[in-house]
């Protein structure tokens, strides 16, 4: 069968073309799709290439929202001054695969294949990322905790592309931190992954926490349990709650490494919380090279 490749220029030709095209398929990064289509999971009829339209490549803050392009690609998250100041979102792109990964690969994409074990996509939930989606029919904005339908699954349509991600931009009473843990150093899926979010008062205590967590259930996931439990602490008695409390909603699945998970989820989400605490303490430091 015949795959015919399209390389759009605007964001409104890729919407057409996508809505014309049946059985076409989206590539920005491809480091997703493309082993799909080599595996034979997939069969295109037609790849709709968008990594040329200009527009969704930018990263700014508008002092209400952080805005990162659907083509934003991690090595751009890193080299980003305003990735850099959100220490958690610079680890979390740091993190994910390996350096030539990083130059091609996507947080939209990641968002829209919908892997359990997605590093950034896992940290963005914590950020209380907004997902702009578009198609022919215009734009319509969902959050991104509320798109996740199962392992793989969305509830992103067919017909539309992620323009953008956006998250509410930080203030200096905020820190965010991130952990994921694995069996090899480098290179490796997470076996757990926790990203965190806390905003604190003047005197360094809790007033609200947002806990994510990757790679344990067939989807990322919010666990409230935690950061209703952490308000009121300081960052030492967060920390030692996190590494005796185990979330009820880490669900764990069945696997070979469900022990291993089991015994080592605390202390990811115990050093995301310490992060997150740090960075409110050290202020406006540039996390950019993805590690403290």
């Amino acid at each position: 069968m015949e795959t015919n490749y399209y390389h759009p220029r605007e964001l409104e030709e890729a919407a057409a073309l996508l809505e014309e095209q049946e059985g076409a398929v989206l590539v920005n990064g491809g480091s997703d799709i493309i082993l799909s289509i080599s595996a034979g999971k997939i069969t295109p009829t037609g790849i709709i290439d968008i990594r040329g339209i200009k527009s969704m490549n930018t990263i700014t803050d508008d002092g209400q929202y952080v805005h990162i392009g659907g083509n934003v690609t991690y090595r751009q998250m890193q080299d980003s001054p305003v990735c850099g100041r959100i220490g958690g979102l610079a680890r979390a792109a740091g993190s994910v695969g390996s350096p030539v990964i990083r130059m091609v690969a996507t947080p939209a994409g990641n968002i829209a294949t919908a892997a359990p074990s997605a590093d950034c996509a896992s940290m963005m939930l914590a950020l209380d990322t907004e997902l702009v989606l578009v198609s022919v029919r215009g734009e319509r904005i969902v959050r991104q905790k509320d798109i996740y339908l199962g392992a793989y699954k969305t509830d992103i349509q067919s017909n539309e592309i992620i323009k953008e991600m956006r998250f509410p931009s930080p203030g200096p009473d905020k820190g965010s931190g991130y952990a994921r843990f694995s069996r090899r150093k480098s290179q490796d899926i997470a076996k757990v992954i926790a990203g965190a979010v806390v905003t604190v008062d003047k005197k360094g205590r809790c007033l609200s926490a947002v806990i994510s967590l990757g790679a344990l259930n067939a989807t990322a996931v919010l666990a409230p349990s935690i950061g209703e439990r952490i308000k009121g602490l300081g960052r030492d008695e967060a920390i030692q709650l996190a590494l005796k409390f185990f979330p009820q909603e880490a669900g764990l699945r069945e696997s070979y490494f469900k022990r291993y998970k089991e015994e080592t989820t605390c202390n990811a989400i115990a050093e995301a919380l310490d992060m997150a605490f740090a960075e409110t303490e050290r202020g406006d430091l540039c996390y950019a090279c993805g590690s403290l």
